[in-house]
């Protein structure tokens, strides 16, 4: 009697059996490796679709934040001295002469570094001014100040103004007519000497005074 697997019916031994469960096995591996790519591309379309909708950056839209500037160094090594503002400058332009001229009788007033008061021993400058001044009433008096141009130049200007302030105090307490005096800063510009040795600078810390008729 023959016994063996009922017809119908394949026996895992078969080959037929063999290649269609082969078959099935590789068919469910490829197809789970395409559902991971599937949910992979997924995600990645919804990722740049995201991101597409992102606010720009800060960076983009606005300049980027810098730190503020240190102050610049007082002028003339003055620790001091305050930086003025902008638009102390737009007040003190170059004037032109309007036909004052110096007068070998008035002498430059010096100035030590940052400073707005004269040297003690330029008082007898000034002293020398307030006699010739009383004695030439008719004439007017235009004082300039000047630095040596250590510091910027709104700073040159703000110290040149305080010189020439400082020598306009100085006559007028010692009897010299307010009206006939006016003032003006030219900070570091027209220096007298250009070298860069102290000396030189020291010629330029100065106010001059200058004269014309009335």
């Amino acid at each position: 009697m023959r016994t063996g697997i009922p017809s119908g019916c394949l026996s895992e031994h078969d080959p037929i059996h063999e290649i269609m469960t082969v078959g099935w096995w590789d068919r469910l591996r490829l197809q789970r490796r395409s559902t991971v790519v599937v949910l992979g591309l997924m995600l990645f379309v919804v990722a740049v679709a995201g991101c597409a909708g992102c606010p720009a950056t800060q960076s983009a839209s606005a300049p980027a934040w810098s730190a503020p500037a240190s102050p610049a160094p007082a002028p003339e090594g003055s620790a001091s001295a305050p930086t003025p503002p902008a638009s102390r400058a737009l007040r003190l332009p170059l004037a032109p002469t309007n036909g004052f001229r110096t007068h070998e009788t008035l002498r430059d007033v010096h100035f030590g570094p940052g400073r707005s008061d004269a040297l003690w021993a330029d008082t007898r400058v000034l002293d020398g001014a307030v006699g010739w001044l009383k004695e030439n009433p008719t004439r007017l008096l235009r004082i300039e100040g000047y630095t040596d141009g250590s510091g910027t130049r709104e700073q040159n200007l703000s110290i040149g103004e305080k010189r020439a302030r400082f020598v306009m105090k100085y006559l007028v307490s010692k009897g010299v007519e307010a009206a006939r005096i006016t003032i003006t800063s030219f900070g570091a510009d027209r220096p007298v000497c250009t070298e860069t040795t102290e000396a030189c600078r020291a010629k330029n810390r100065r106010v001059q005074l200058l004269v014309k008729e009335r």
